[in-house]
Order: structure tokens, then C-alpha cells, then sequence
């Protein structure tokens, strides 16, 4: 299991660790839209369905966009729980549009007042819709909830557990927290959290197909959005680190290359303060963090270069030596 930074993420070893019972509430009933994107994993989008369908919150628009998937067990999968299901609306793409094409897509055909995404491979306990919705009709502010996440990986193994514990704090410091969000990629677990529909507009154009691309967009969020965190874990991501990552999962789109190219983190630096600065959606005031965040961001760019130019080396019996050192000045350890 790895173990990362505590204070953004806090990893636990206790997997059991769920909410059984919704807190005592009246909603108010409000349409929640579920947009669920599909390629080519029928069993998955079959455990999805499962998933969201037996949510305990019923007032739901389920929407699937598959995404010109070749095969035809997707479409099968989908009309065989619409026989039983209404509140599916089916659509197929003519043309495999790309992921970040099905991710507007689902959100503009939503109507609900209440927004979330929904990835083919994952899963969730029947009360993540309920008790996250409880959060934000009770706090005005916030505009997005989360709950803990378990990672699971390609051999369907416990990877490690997320939680989000400075988010639990309606009033938490918002720059304090910039400042690890810029440099913890478990942040974008946030995509997949419940948001309000009206806040998440203001954003979800932003996304493209640039690397990290759902990183850059959470922090621009966090300048002006509250973010919560409820401590139960609700939510299970799949997590790959080889097969199913994005580079390999989709080769000849622009996403998977700009995923795969070796380039791909001084990219995202050089890119991230610009987006920042140009952003219409963070207060002139606010901008005036940017500078700091860069800096911030920079040097987790950098560990994460140093990593990979140290796994490039490995390799070289010459270099070998060189590269061990250099990673361990890296982490601070000095050299052995």
C-alpha cells in the first residue's frame, strides 16, 4: 500500500471504514443528473449502472454517452437496464469524439439542479448520492462534496485510501489549502464528487486535452469555490498505473499522447500559471496567490521529472549509480 502526504490526503489502512446508515434529513427532493462516460467496458458500465441505479436517492438523471465504443455489448448492457430503469437517457456517438468530448457532453444534456460524473470502472456505496447531497442543501456555500475514496488497482487490490481532512472545515483556509492542491494530484478525485450545477458551468468549458488538464481546472475552483469533504468512504476509483492509464488506453488521441508524451510535466508547468493568470473566473484580488502556487508547483514538477529521468537512468548500467544519488538528494535523504 503507498503511503503519501498526510495533510492534503491522509491514507488509512482500515478499508471497512463506511457510512451504513444516511444521516437523519428531509430532503427537499431536488433532480440530481449522473453523467456516466463509456468505451469499450461493458462489464464495468454494467457494475456502474448497478451502482448508481441502486442508489438510495431516487429523484436521479442517469445519462450515458458511449463513445463510439466497437463492439456492441455496450449498447446491450445499457437497453438491458433501460427495460427496467426510465430514468436512462442513452446516447452513442457516430464517432469517437475523445474523453473529454463525453465529459461536456453528459454535463450539457443534464438538467439536474444537482451535477455528478461517473467513470465505467468504478463504484459506489448506495448512500454516496444521499449523503453528499445532505451536505450541500445544508451549507449554502459549498459547491462540491466528496467523500473518501478507495483506489483499487488493475488486479482489483486495495491501493491505498484517500481522504480529504482540512475539506471537513466549512471555513477552511483557502490559499493554505492552494498551496498542496497544486502539487497533489488526488485532488482531482474532485471531478467525481456531487456538484452544484449552476457553480460547475462556470468551469466545465475549461476542460481540454492537455495533460493534467483536471488538476489545472480543480485549483482554478479552489480560488473561488468551497470544496467539502464528508469522512466516509463512498467511492471506489479504479487506479492505473500501466494498462489502463490514459496514454495506453487511448494511443491515437490527442489525450493519450499529450499523456504519454515524456514532456508532458514541464508542459504542464509552463501552462499552469499562464491558465491561472488569464482565468476569468478568479477575483483580480486572488490572483495576486498565483506567483506562490507556481513556485509550489514547480518544485513538485521537478520531483516528478527527477523521478522519471531517474527510472530513464536505472536502466543504463553507466548511469545507474548517478541516478540512485541523484534521487535520494531529491527526497531529501542525501547520498549513499
Amino acid at each position: 500500500m503507498v503511503i503519501k502526504n498526510t495533510f492534503l490526503a491522509t491514507i488509512s489502512p482500515d478499508a471497512s471504514e463506511i457510512c451504513t446508515t444516511p444521516e437523519e434529513h428531509v430532503h427537499k427532493n431536488p433532480l440530481v443528473s449522473v453523467g456516466i462516460l463509456t468505451y469499450n467496458r461493458p462489464k464495468g458500465l454494467r457494475k456502474t449502472l448497478e451502482c448508481i441505479t441502486g442508489q438510495t436517492y431516487k429523484n436521479l438523471e442517469i445519462i450515458v454517452s458511449n463513445n463510439c465504443s466497437p463492439e456492441s455489448e455496450t449498447d446491450d448492457v445499457v437497453r438491458e437496464v433501460m427495460d427496467i430503469d426510465p430514468r436512462i437517457q442513452y446516447y452513442r456517438q457516430a464517432e469517437n469524439k475523445g474523453q473529454t468530448f463525453n465529459f461536456k457532453f453528459v454535463f450539457e444534456r443534464s438538467n439536474g439542479e444537482y451535477f455528478m460524473w461517473a467513470a465505467d470502472d468504478d463504484e459506489w456505496e448506495p448512500l454516496f448520492v444521499d449523503t453528499l447531497l445532505l451536505r450541500l442543501e445544508k451549507y449554502s456555500e459549498i459547491s462540491v462534496a466528496m467523500s473518501g475514496v478507495k483506489r483499487i488497482d488493475e488486479s482489483g487490490s486495495l491501493y491505498d485510501i484517500i481522504r480529504f481532512p482540512e475539506l471537513k472545515d466549512i471555513q477552511y483556509h483557502q490559499f493554505k489549502f492552494l498551496l498542496f492542491a497544486v502539487c497533489h494530484r488526488e485532488i482531482t478525485l474532485y471531478m467525481y464528487g456531487l456538484f452544484r450545477s449552476k457553480s460547475l458551468k462556470k468551469f466545465y468549458q475549461n476542460l481540454d486535452n492537455s495533460f493534467a488538464s483536471d488538476l489545472v481546472v480543480i485549483c482554478e475552483m479552489l480560488f473561488t469555490l468551497r470544496f467539502h469533504y464528508v469522512d466516509c468512504i463512498l467511492h471506489n476509483n479504479r487506479y492505473y498505473l500501466n494498462s489502463g492509464n490514459t496514454a495506453a488506453r487511448y494511443p491515437d488521441e490527442e489525450i493519450g499522447k499529450n499523456y504519454g508524451d515524456r514532456f508532458n510535466y514541464p508542459k504542464l508547468f509552463f501552462r499552469f500559471g499562464f491558465y491561472l493568470c488569464r482565468s476569468k473566473n478568479i477575483p483580480v484580488n486572488r490572483k495576486l496567490w498565483i506567483p506562490f502556487l507556481v513556485i509550489r508547483h514547480g518544485i513538485w514538477v521537478s520531483e516528478n521529472m527527477a523521478y522519471m529521468l531517474f527510472i530513464i537512468a536505472k536502466k543504463n548500467p553507466v548511469l545507474c549509480p548517478l541516478a540512485v544519488r541523484f534521487r535520494n538528494l531529491v527526497r531529501g535523504k542525501g547520498s549513499r
